[in-house]
């Protein structure tokens, strides 16, 4: 994941120094949207507070941990032909919803370089979520993750 688009999901998901409630049953998230309920290995390193700094750095893991994953599913080779905006619009919606599900929806279609379709998918990707206990409408930041991930696919 860029920086640019590091400093976009910190933007969107906003910074928590303590532990909330992230929606999901029995769910809580802490610093940039870090879900500890999904990590609770790297959830034990933490004392109930986290600094910006520590939260990037828990930011950092997930995305490296998306990266790794998608791009061996996909293949190192094909990743790495893969346009920077198009794998920032990949780790942006895997931060969010989860490298897994995504990888279900955009497998197929990301190794026959269909590039429109897995634009159309991020697009209808996760559209909802929780901050906190309240819903939000993800359809305006899935979109902005599918303008993202076309814009690279004109020079892929």
């Amino acid at each position: 994941m860029s920086e640019a688009q590091i400093d976009r999901t910190k933007a969107e998901e906003g910074f928590r120094a303590t532990f909330y409630l992230d929606g999901r049953p029995g769910g809580k998230s802490i610093g940039y949207g870090f879900h500890a309920t999904m990590w609770p290995e790297k959830a034990k390193e933490i004392s109930g507070q986290v600094t910006e700094k520590q939260a990037h750095e828990l930011l950092q893991y997930v995305s490296n941990w998306n990266t790794d994953y998608l791009a061996n599913k996909l293949g190192v080779d094909a990743w790495n032909r893969l346009d920077q905006r198009q794998i920032d619009a990949l780790l942006s919606v895997a931060y969010n919803a989860g490298a897994p599900g995504l990888w279900r929806d955009v497998g197929s279609s990301l190794r026959d370089a269909n590039f429109e379709e897995v634009a159309d998918i991020l697009e209808g990707h996760a559209t909802s979520g929780h901050q906190g206990t309240k819903r939000v409408n993800l359809s305006p930041r899935r979109r902005q993750d599918a303008e993202l991930f076309r814009a690279g696919s004109q020079s892929a």
